[in-house]
């Protein structure tokens, strides 16, 4: 059957212009007479999505193929019942659509370590609700969602997703948190930072978001595009902190100030980015907790921060093989154009043909043909055909990543870079009482194997050559620098240098004091020490204790005044033998007084 009655309702009418009740009834009733014609459509909405604006309804022209809404009249949406109710003039197939971007720009954003466990929570608060996550690990689950319009997502709750798989999930849920790289060109308000700058600073607070608790800041979006301003804070109050391409500063100001000023804090050196800022300007405690990063847990946050999948850990294949294929199809391409833009694009390009093949290539084509013009020239089925290629690299070595790694492991987890203690290093030794003696030293080094003896021989010749460049360097500190440069003679050598200007290299003096420890824990110490030098009454719980009755009965004591016995309180006590005066005869008066 065919079914078409197109019908617009006439506009309202212009400001200023004044009706008369007949008028606007007849114009009432007109339009009411031309809606009867056309078809009354009504639903309810699924509540797996999260509506938080009026969702648009469009219908499909297959001929144009397009989706249009010029049928779509007297739209009534209940946002109680989360029902829709329209007319259209056709029977084409009906679509719901809703805004990607309703929650940008964000109002407010918060990271901070979890406190009842090793995770990090990040908060942030949209236009419309407010999501919060906790990332442990290489995952991150979703906490909790306020101001939500329906139950979309419940189910999600507490349960451990990819980054890339919760992504997925709250697209396909409306709430999409996670825009593309080109999301600010399509909210008012935003203010987009240079990439390489941010993106270094997110690295930079995945690495300190167990040590401190990062919140946004007012003055972000005035600050340019080269100035990034947050909260930080340790403990205490949020101090505001300054990241440019060059350096980052705490101010002076904060975020309560009437005006906004650049200049740093009393004190504040030169630091050219936030985690060396934190290297000497954070506690002792906040570089120990940086130090024992995991880096799944880096990596998650990371990813989180700068809002795409975990195709962006793999920029480096995706630039080889996109050079690759231009060099192969375009012999006389200038590879110098390609930016960071084009790069992020092409990432963007990759995570939407990993959750759909059909992807647009002919924007990707039209796009890539801007920087290279010789690019249009490729055939569509080559280009199609290398995206998802490289898109089933990438997922073929994150799932081998994921396999080949576990996230308990400490080798491969933990950052390298912590100071051991003199303890750690020397080798095990039995803890076992042994009686005290004066060979007890001698003793303990024939068991103790040498230290060379603990270190593999890996890095031999990196050690010889460190040794050569510092000779009065001692070899257990070359070891443990080579060890933490993992064979890198170049980082060995500035870590070297790093640690002797903090004060922290080994000396042989040092080894030599730590290796002349005693060998007994506190608690074999302290029964020496009870041993040795204090008394210990074993009998002490089974005498009895009889105190001895007194020979004569206890002298009385009462009190006197003027060197006579008064029943008033005294100052002083004296003793009153057996045989003196009646005690209740002396407390009556001498004279009777009259009332």
């Amino acid at each position: 059957m065919k079914y078409q009655v197109q019908y617009r309702a006439p506009s309202p009418p212009p400001p200023g212009v004044t009706r008369t009740p007949e008028e606007i009834e007849a114009e009432l009733k007109k339009i009411e007479a031309e809606y009867e014609k056309l078809a009354l459509v009504f639903f309810e909405l699924p509540q797996d999505i999260m509506w938080t604006d009026p969702p648009v309804i469009c219908q499909w022209q297959e001929q144009r193929k397009l989706w249009t809404s010029n049928y779509v009249n007297d739209y009534k949406f209940n946002e109680d019942k989360l029902t829709i109710q329209f007319r259209t003039g056709v029977l084409w197939p009906i679509g719901i659509a809703t805004l990607r971007y309703g929650n940008m720009p964000y109002q407010g954003w918060d990271v901070r370590p979890d406190p009842n466990g090793k995770g990090v929570i990040i908060t942030v608060t949209g236009v419309c609700i407010t999501v919060t996550w906790v990332c442990i690990g290489n995952t991150v689950k979703l906490k909790w969602i306020a101001n939500a319009t329906t139950s979309a997502l419940k189910q999600h709750f507490n349960k451990p997703y990819s980054v890339k798989k919760m992504i997925q999930i709250m697209r396909e849920a409306a709430c999409d948190f996670f825009p593309d790289f080109d999301g600010h060109s399509h909210v008012e308000g935003s203010c987009p930072k240079e990439w390489v700058a941010e993106r270094h600073n997110y690295h930079a607070m995945a690495f300190l978001s167990r040590a401190y608790n990062f919140q946004w800041s007012r003055w972000n979006v005035g600050a340019g595009s080269r100035n990034i301003i947050l909260q930080l804070r340790e403990a205490g109050k949020f101090q505001l902190l300054h990241v440019t391409p060059q350096k980052a500063t705490v101010l002076k100001c904060n975020e309560l100030s009437s005006e906004f000023t650049t200049d740093p804090a009393i004190g504040m050196q030169f630091y050219p980015d936030l985690f060396t800022l934190n290297m000497s300007y954070g506690s002792v405690d906040a570089r120990r907790t940086t130090f024992n990063m995991k880096y799944r847990l880096v990596e998650t946050d990371l990813v989180v921060f700068v809002k795409m999948s975990a195709i962006a850990q793999q920029e480096s294949l995706i630039k080889e093989s996109l050079f690759h294929f231009i060099k192969k199809n375009v012999p006389r391409a200038d590879l110098s154009v390609i930016d960071d833009i084009v790069l992020s694009y092409v990432i963007s390009i990759l995570e939407i043909a990993s959750q759909d093949s059909c992807f647009d290539v002919e924007g990707f084509i039209e796009f890539m043909s801007a920087y290279i013009p010789e690019f249009e020239q490729i055939n569509t089925e080559v280009v199609c055909a290398w995206v998802l290629e490289l898109e089933a690299e990438i997922s073929r070595r994150d799932e081998s990543d994921t396999n080949s790694t576990h996230d308990d492991s400490a080798g491969s987890d933990k950052i390298s870079l912590t100071l051991l203690n003199l303890s750690d290093m020397l080798p095990p030794v039995s803890k076992a009482n042994r009686s005290h003696s004066n060979s007890e030293s001698s003793e303990c080094a024939e068991r103790r194997p040498p230290i060379e003896a603990t270190y593999t021989e890996e890095y031999a010749d990196q050690c010889r050559v460190l040794t050569e460049m510092f000779p009065n360097t001692c070899a257990m500190e070359i070891k443990h620098c080579v060890s933490i440069a993992c064979g890198d003679p170049e980082r060995a050598a500035a870590t070297l240098l790093h640690r002797r200007e903090q004060g922290q290299a080994l000396s042989a003096a040092a080894l030599h004091s730590a290796a002349k420890q005693p060998l007994c824990d506190d608690h074999e110490i302290k029964n020496r020490i009870i041993a040795r030098y204090s008394y210990v009454d074993k009998d002490a719980e089974t005498k009895e204790h009889k105190p001895l009755a007194p020979k004569i009965e206890p002298k009385k004591m009462v009190r006197y005044r003027d060197n006579k016995i008064v029943s008033l309180k005294g100052e002083r006590y004296t003793e009153v033998p057996k045989s003196g005066i009646d005690e209740e005869h002396l407390k009556k008066p001498k004279k009777q007084h009259c009332p």
